[in-house]
């Protein structure tokens, strides 16, 4: 599928917003056209720029399409990614009112598919936010509206680090496939900020008979194990549902109502296999915090602190991997 310069030019002047007024109508003619030429002549780190002004100035969907594609074409894999989605973002928001930029919505879902099997995404899941809280994928600060959603990253090795004043850092590296969703989530214990370090390097458990003074100060390790799977089952039961509502939404707008073509087989398969991710995650998620309450509620502990722990949802296209972790 592909959006014609004419469409592009017509929906930069016919659909203005506040932002749109940084650059006339003119002006985006003009950027638009200059980009294009650099992008045809297959110069896309010149032609990136001048598209990113125009989408940033113009908050077009199609100015966002050629974002993506020029990032795909530097072979910056996860960037075009995430360009795609908000492109898909955008364009279904605006073809509500306008239905030529539902053929951009087609495109960007498309061409974004086409690069699940190249990226991994990672969701990161935080209980109870602190105040000042910073997550970071690898290099990638993440802005707070992102913390909870899919975020595309280079297959391989990712540490995910989160951090926040008065509280303990977190730390945990990845090993994320090409194709893969995870979703990791995350509780910051209250300490002394970098304090997390040392806890992770200990092997030996503390066996101080001066430690234990018959306080019960906390639940049982195993309550916030099972919260931590718990929390991380629902995120993973929403983003697999909201991607797989996205997919067959896609379908809906290329099969017209009709049976689908044979080549849309492959997006039929994978919308299903998001559809079961969803349920695996939603009936973890349940398990996970019914049994969580009933322990915290019926369920003691000698420890003086709560344990440390990070629960791990790792679906795949065939089900879903639940991973636990803990300091005991």
């Amino acid at each position: 599928m592909r959006v014609c310069v004419v469409a592009l030019l017509a929906a930069l002047v016919v659909a203005p917003t506040a932002a749109a007024q940084k650059m006339s109508p003119g002006e985006a003619r003009t950027v638009f056209k200059e980009a294009q030429e650099l992008y045809q002549a297959n110069r896309c780190a010149d032609a990136l720029p001048k598209f990113e002004k125009l989408a940033q100035a113009t908050e077009s969907p199609n100015a966002q399409l050629y974002v993506a594609r020029c990032l795909r074409k530097l072979d910056r894999l996860p960037e075009s990614y995430e360009a795609f989605s908000s492109a898909i973002r955008i364009a279904d928001a605006k073809a509500k009112e306008d239905e030529r930029y539902a053929e951009t919505r087609s495109a960007a879902a498309a061409e974004r598919a086409a690069l699940e099997s190249k990226v991994a995404r990672i969701v990161v899941a935080v209980a109870d936010p602190p105040e000042g809280l910073q997550v970071r994928l690898g290099t990638l600060e993440l802005q707070p509206a992102r913390i909870g959603e899919p975020v595309a990253v280079q297959p391989g090795s990712v540490e995910v680090h989160a951090s926040a004043p008065g509280h303990k850092d977190f730390a945990r590296t990845l090993e994320v496939a090409g194709g893969s969703l995870s979703t990791v989530a995350v509780s910051l214990e209250a300490g002394t900020k970098g304090s997390a370090a040392a806890v992770d390097t200990s092997t030996e458990p503390n066996t101080d008979a001066t430690a234990d003074d018959g306080a019960t100060a906390g639940p049982p390790v195993l309550a916030y194990v099972a919260l931590g799977v718990g929390a991380a089952g629902l995120a993973t039961f929403g983003v697999a549902g909201y991607l797989a509502d996205q997919r067959f939404k896609s379908l809906e707008d290329d099969c017209k109502g009709g049976p689908c073509p044979e080549e849309k087989r492959d997006d039929i398969d994978g919308g299903r296999q998001l559809d079961t991710i969803a349920n695996v995650g939603l009936v973890v998620g349940g398990v996970g915090l019914a049994t969580g309450a009933a322990l915290l509620l019926f369920g003691g502990s000698k420890k003086k602190a709560p344990p440390k722990t990070e629960a791990f949802v790792s679906p795949t296209l065939g089900g879903a991997n639940v991973v636990v972790s803990g300091r005991f």
